[in-house]
């Protein structure tokens, strides 16, 4: 074999080398992209899970807020009654 041969078969043997080394990357980025996929997916449904439960609660403040605004409204109704009555029995 003459010194060029065996130099470009080293040259292919590290080649295949490189290229076998890359494919392994590859396979990890695959693997880790599709871990961070899943894991996205599982982060999404947590997030609409939450803001279901945000939603939830803010209907029931609404509707608590409205319920005393209501009352309020209404005493303060009563309390001007009985002092207009107040006023006129005197």
């Amino acid at each position: 074999m003459t010194m060029v041969e065996e130099r470009v078969s080293k040259l292919e043997g590290a080649y295949e080398q490189v290229d076998s080394r890359f494919a392994d990357v590859n396979a990890q980025l695959d693997a880790l992209r599709a871990d961070m996929n899943s894991l996205r997916s599982d982060m999404n449904a947590r997030f609409a899970e939450v803001n279901a439960r945000l939603d939830a609660q803010q209907s029931d403040m609404n509707t608590k807020f409205n319920i005393l605004i209501t009352v309020m409204g209404t005493g303060f109704v009563a309390i001007g009654g009985a002092l207009v009555a107040m006023a006129l029995r005197i």
